[in-house]
């Protein structure tokens, strides 16, 4: 069983060279990489780590959360290599190595070797060091690998939620399509589908509909009410899904995240079965610069954990192993066990923003994260619109209400003069205007939210 391949610079998701393979002087003088047939070929005397986002393993989490027993990295190489296998943490803030094999490897033609890895109480992360030994020595790749007994039947179902994004909903169900559904050697084949709450109703559904996509057009109920729409579908369906992924439209995503999750979630021991596997949010824009991974409710704003983080260095792999308390982890990778979701149990109708946040709280995100489990989002600040500060303050004074009581009437007063204000000096009044709107509908209690037409509010 495959649990992770080893993977190369993709300029359809990420093309940055440290995110996959660090190399000294990658990737000229001595070295070479093929993206057509995926593989690097290097001169002696050249080197490469593999301690990156996408090709490190993170050991520690699979030991602590599967029934993971036996390890293995198989490695494709030609030529003369010698590889090093290190196990790689920080303890004290200091990076600590510990070498666990060292071999010699040649091969006239491409071949595999194998390396079997310690699973007894190890910590941190492994990686493969390579260096060549021969001009011309070529490496193609690999995969960590066990043998696996009994797993679990894993079923996603994917919950998208989409307003007026049709180029990026569409390439991702096509990417799909080819690397999953209709894919035979994929672990997810017969395993995923998908389901899109079509707020704008703009989406060609004819075109993009299938056995296992699922297009539903739907009124513009926000992302809270599109996804909620999606989980509903996804109940009503009555196939025996075990996840559903919640997804936001406007991302890249590569097959492999979603793979990765499946195989985590296939040797998930059961006194964790209620774990949600979370993906980091990279930066569309600066594709290796992380956004968040996880985040805390404070009780008036969202704190990002592991946030702006270079993800081509290595202490910033490695701080993004070590697990931090988290309320929740933002809706636009979150894969979410079905036993947290029933007809009685969906998000709150609060159009957008903080609806994750409070589903969260409420239960719904006893989360994991995995080095390598990620996508590519926009921007908040790229996306920003006065309507955010009616549902800042009128969901954030909801999310308290139900989940933080220790919050005092005199913070609310506090946060609320402090937002006016910051608004105020900026000349943004029609802002403040919305601040007071915001407040007053909350103070209209739980009938409000039962009695307004989201779309027509908006």
């Amino acid at each position: 069983m495959i649990l992770q391949n080893l993977l190369f610079p993709d300029c359809r998701f990420c093309s940055d060279y440290e995110m996959y393979v660090r190399m000294a002087d990658a990737p000229a003088n001595g070295s070479c990489f093929d993206a057509q047939k995926n593989e690097i070929t290097l001169d002696a005397g050249r080197s490469l780590s593999l301690d990156t986002l996408f090709n490190a393993f993170s050991i520690e989490k699979w030991l602590k959360y599967t029934r993971l027993d036996n390890l293995r990295l198989t490695l494709r190489l030609s030529g003369a290599f010698r590889v090093r296998i290190w196990r790689k943490q920080i303890m004290n803030e200091a990076l600590l190595e510990s070498l666990i094999e060292e071999r010699i490897c040649r091969a006239a033609e491409e071949s595999a070797f194998s390396f079997v890895l310690p699973c007894i109480d190890a910590k941190g992360i492994y990686a493969a060091e390579l260096v060549s030994l021969s001009d011309g020595a070529v490496f193609a790749g690999g995969a960590y690998e066990t043998d696996a007994g009994d797993i679990n039947d894993v079923r996603i179902a994917m919950d998208i939620c989409t307003y007026r994004r049709e180029t990026f909903v569409t390439r991702n169900i096509r990417l799909l399509n080819e690397a999953i559904i209709n894919n035979t050697d994929s672990p997810l084949y017969g395993r995923l589908e998908i389901f899109v709450s079509d707020n704008a109703r703009t989406l060609d559904a004819a075109a993009l509909e299938s056995e296992c996509v699922h297009i539903f057009p739907n009124k513009n109920a926000g992302g809270s009410g599109g996804f909620a729409r999606g989980m509903m579908e996804i109940l009503k369906s009555g196939r025996p899904f075990t996840h559903a992924l919640v997804m936001d439209d406007d991302v890249l995503i590569s097959p492999e995240a979603l793979e990765r999750t499946a195989r985590f979630l296939m040797l998930l021991k059961p006194e964790y079965s209620g774990k949600t596997v979370a993906g980091a949010m990279m930066r569309l824009d600066m594709r290796s610069l992380q956004h968040e991974n996880g985040g805390v409710w404070n009780g008036w704003y969202t704190e990002c954990v592991h946030t702006y983080m270079d993800m081509r260095r290595l202490e910033n792999v490695l701080e993004n192993e070590r697990e931090q308390p988290a309320d929740y982890n933002a809706w636009w990778y979150s894969c979410i066990p079905m036993t947290k979701i029933s007809e009685s149990n969906l998000p709150l109708p609060l159009f957008i923003r903080f609806d994750d946040v409070e589903f969260g709280l409420r239960g719904g995100s006893d989360i994991v994260m995995l080095n390598g489990v990620c996508l590519w989002h926009e921007p908040f600040e790229y996306k920003y619109a006065s309507s955010m500060e009616y549902y800042h303050m009128r969901n954030g004074l909801i999310v308290d209400a139900l989940r933080r009581r220790d919050v005092s009437g005199r913070a609310v007063e506090k946060h609320f003069i402090h937002m006016a204000l910051s608004n105020l000096v900026r000349y943004r009044y029609d802002n403040v205007e919305l601040l007071f709107r915001g407040a007053a509908d909350f103070l209209e209690g739980p009938e409000f939210l039962l009695s307004t037409d989201p779309e027509a509010l908006h």
